[in-house]
């Protein structure tokens, strides 16, 4: 037994002294780059495009338009990377959505039915987040956003027909509205 935890304490100890000495790959972050994405709170909303141009050499403006539950998302902000290629970003933004007009709302609340007919408002955000980058090959990037979105309007929705809006609903509108956890996903292609 003491062999082999000897073997395994030696074996161990060699895969740390390669990986300190081995060099990691040297990527060149593109100058441009569009892509895909998807997520909760993110530039994207839950499906879009998005661009990065780099202006310095960590340095991004980021862009994002997409659609989701509270409609069209447009979103502008800035990324900072702490590596060239793999590695953490930081990034802070703007974003506002659309909203939708004459949407029908029904709950089940403790056995009754309540229906609405509501429109739902611009909304904006402001966005802090960190995102976790890999480069696969020497111009394809692949990332999770995480993060926060500080919503800027509180209620952004308008009752046009039904009932006075029960607590159930108030929360349901206030977890679907813009803001809250940034999880989100995408690709990106340099050009």
């Amino acid at each position: 037994m003491k062999k082999v935890l000897l073997i395994a304490v030696c074996l161990f100890t060699v895969l740390i002294i390669n990986a300190q000495n081995s060099k990691p790959k040297e990527y060149t972050t593109p100058q441009f780059s569009l892509g895909l994405g998807s997520g909760i709170n993110n530039y994207t909303s839950a499906l879009g495009l998005s661009g990065n141009l780099k202006v310095a050499e960590k340095f991004f403006l980021q862009g994002g338009v997409g659609v989701g539950a509270w409609g069209s998302k447009y979103s502008v902000g800035i990324r900072y990377d702490l590596h060239q290629g793999s590695g953490w970003s930081y990034g802070f933004g703007y974003s506002q959505c659309s909203g939708a007009k004459n949407m029908d709302l029904t709950f089940n609340n403790n056995g009754t039915t309540e229906t609405y007919k509501l429109d739902l408002l611009e909304a904006s955000t402001i966005n802090l987040k960190a995102t976790r980058n890999w480069m696969v090959g020497k111009s394809t990037m692949l990332y999770i956003d995480l993060g926060y979105a500080v919503p800027l309007q509180s209620e952004p929705w308008h009752v046009t027909s039904g009932p006075s809006m029960s607590d159930l609903g108030k929360t349901t509108l206030n977890l679907m509205s813009p803001g809250g956890i940034i999880v989100g996903t995408g690709i990106t292609f340099g050009l």
